[in-house]
């Protein structure tokens, strides 16, 4: 699992975004065998917040509670997306 292997302690956004998408390969979902949630869930914990590199991500609308907005459309079977909630909170979902 090269994804895993990096030793980068401080990952950016981009190369969270590029480790999730190399975990699901090319057609796996969360819930398929060849899938280890807890992979995902590693690489996750590794990724350090900073909302100079997520920021652009997080549009807000008004007239509504809360936003997603796509951050990578995946392999067909997952999607990375943001979820904005008022006040702006940004939490990063696996859909």
């Amino acid at each position: 699992m090269p994804y895993l292997a990096n030793n980068t302690t401080d990952p950016s956004f981009e190369t969270l975004v590029s480790d999730l998408s190399a975990a699901l390969g090319p057609s796996s979902g969360l819930n398929s065998s060849d899938v280890n949630p807890i992979d995902i869930q590693l690489l996750m914990e590794r990724y350090v917040s900073r909302i100079e590199e997520w920021g652009p991500y997080a549009l807000e609308d008004a007239n509504k509670t809360y936003t997603r907005n796509l951050i990578d459309e995946g392999n067909g079977k997952s999607n990375l997306v943001s979820r904005l909630t008022e006040p702006m909170d940004l939490y990063d979902i696996l859909d």
